[in-house]
Order: structure tokens, then sequence, then C-alpha cells
């Protein structure tokens, strides 16, 4: 249902524009830090031996300006984006068969998606101030799991697989959806930004697990044809 409202939106606003707006294709890379926040029926989870930690990722990408005034554009485009999280996990073992170790969990995503931004430029001189606000639609194409523990018997070992996406239990979920919101500054063809996303879609097929992705990202973007 997200997915066909979302391209139905999307249709509507490049259709409604298109004759009237000044299109601007860009090339975007960036830098993100990426996280996952859990709750168990509706509480965050509060475990003093699970640490959830940011994972370092990348986006890169193309975006288009759909300019429909002189300060108001409708921002989209296709990127590829890492999401995902890290975890240091204590266990403190009591007997022979429960041994203490220590682990180090890593989550990896990779998201095709598409936003959809509302931008407005503010004029500095030379330079632009942008603010951009609006929802974004991704679809998991690939996703695995590290681990690496350190066992108080067993010695240190690492194991790696592939997250598999579905339905069931044991899987996650492949479609995301949220919101974004960010700032950037215009140099000529060149722009900084700096933007935060949360998702709103649960991630989990466990019963009253919820799990949603959230990132903090530092982009430069190339504008073609300003």
């Amino acid at each position: 249902m997200y997915k066909k409202v979302y391209v139905v939106m999307l249709v509507a606003v490049l259709t409604a524009s298109y004759a009237q707006a000044q299109i601007t294709i860009g090339a975007r890379a960036g830098f993100s830090l990426t996280s996952m926040s859990e709750k168990y029926d509706g509480k965050k989870l509060d475990n003093e031996d699970i640490i959830t930690m940011v994972k370092p990722g990348f986006q890169i990408g193309i975006t288009g300006d759909y300019a429909l005034t002189d300060a108001f554009s409708v921002q989209s485009g296709l990127l590829i984006a890492m999401q995902g999280c890290r975890k240091d996990i204590t266990f403190e073992g009591y007997y022979l068969m429960l041994p203490s170790y220590d682990e180090k969990l890593t989550m990896s995503i990779t998201y095709l998606q598409i936003p959809v931004n509302a931008q407005y430029q503010m004029s500095l001189g030379k330079k632009k101030l942008l603010f951009q606000a609006g929802p974004y639609l991704g679809f998991a194409f690939g996703g695995k799991m590290k681990s690496k523990v350190n066992s108080q018997y067993y010695g240190e070992r690492t194991e790696e697989e592939k997250i598999e996406f579905g339905s069931d239990e044991d899987k996650m979920k492949r479609l995301d959806a949220g919101l974004a919101l960010g700032t950037g500054l215009q140099f000529g063809r060149l722009r900084a930004g700096v933007g935060y996303s949360f998702g709103l879609m649960n991630l989990s097929n466990v019963d009253k697990v919820s799990l949603k992705n959230n990132a903090f990202t530092l982009s430069l973007t190339y504008m073609f044809g300003l």
C-alpha cells in the first residue's frame, strides 16, 4: 500500500510540474551514520548488556530539482543508501555450558531509495541557503550480518551471513519508508548538505518487536546545467 501511494504521489508531482518547471539534474555522494531504533511491545529496549551504536555508511546516486518558482522546488532522485547499526553485547556466564562472551555485531542493509522533498532556497548573494523536507521510499536489495565473538572458553571467532527478506519471523521486511529533513548551502553548481531521516515502517516480522531505520547524512551534490 505504501508503495502504491508513493508512486501515485511521485507521478502526480512530476506530471503537474513538467510543463512549467525548470528541471536540473545532479550527482550526489555522501557519508552517513546510521542506527536502528528498537522497541518491544511499544517500549524502548533498555538493557545495559546490549549497547546499540551508529554504523558508518555511504549514499550515492542522482537527484533532480523541479523548479516551480524562483524560491520553491520539488526535489527527487534515485539513491543507493546503506543503513544498519552496530551492537556491543556482553554476556556474563555462570556455568560451564554458559560461558561469558563479548560480541560485536554489525548489521548492514543496502537500499534503493526514492526521496521526494519540498525545497525552499534563500539567496545569500552568490550563495543559496537550502531547506528540504519530505518522505522517502526504500527497497532493500542486499544485506548481511557480521558477528565477532570473543568467548571465555572458545576464544575468538567471526561469522557472517546474508540477511534474508520476506514475511517469515527470521526474515526482515524489504520495504522501508520514512521522513527526511535537511539543509544545505549552494556555491555555484556545488551543494553541501546535512540531513536526518527516520523510518516510519517496522522492518521486523517478530510479534511485538519494532525495528526502524535512522540516518544522519553529510552530502555533496554537483548540479549540471545551472
